[in-house]
């Protein structure tokens, strides 16, 4: 995950996420997602359907007829895409401020109502952060260097502290 660019942050596990719980409709899944995440991704609900066509490809989510009275198309995971979204979910986030402020934040909420797995990875994604404020910063070869692994260092800290202030107990999304 440290090589991860930014731009490759994408929100199809969130959408996976949902389907994980329960089937839905396109409408109803982009109803959940932004009565619950928007405030976080602003995805558009034809971003949103763009994303669910490329994971129907990939095999992850599974699109039925609803039928005359119902009607759309139903959407549900399949198993590969339920094995996709549990690995997602279990990895640390990349140590950026936007894939921390997302992804992070994301895990969580789909952590909130399995247990001590919210807990888990507050506890997993800081040991992240504490493993690369002890690891070895490549030589300063002058003033930028020592600007950029200063800044650096002092992101590491302050996310570091934002995760330590996260109490868990009682929250509800």
């Amino acid at each position: 995950m440290r090589g991860q660019r930014i731009s490759e942050l994408h929100p199809e596990y969130v959408f996976l996420g949902f389907l994980a719980r329960e089937k839905l409709h396109g409408y109803g899944l982009y109803q959940l997602f932004r009565e619950t995440l928007g405030g976080l991704w602003h995805i558009s609900e034809s971003q949103m359907y763009a994303t669910l066509k490329r994971l129907e490809k990939r095999g992850w989510v599974l699109g039925e007829d609803g039928g005359p009275k119902l009607g759309g198309r139903l959407l549900s995971i399949t198993m590969e895409g339920r094995r996709v979204f549990e690995t997602w979910l279990l990895a640390p986030t990349p140590l950026s401020p936007r894939a921390l402020r997302l992804e992070f934040l994301s895990r969580l909420f789909f952590a909130q109502d399995q247990g001590p797995l919210a807990e888990k990875l507050r506890t997993d994604q800081k040991e992240v952060l504490l493993a690369e404020l002890r690891r070895k910063a490549p030589p300063v070869q002058g003033a930028i260097d020592r600007w950029a692994q200063d800044f650096r260092q002092r992101q590491i800290r302050t996310a570091l502290e934002w995760i330590e202030g996260i109490r868990l107990e009682g929250v509800r999304w």
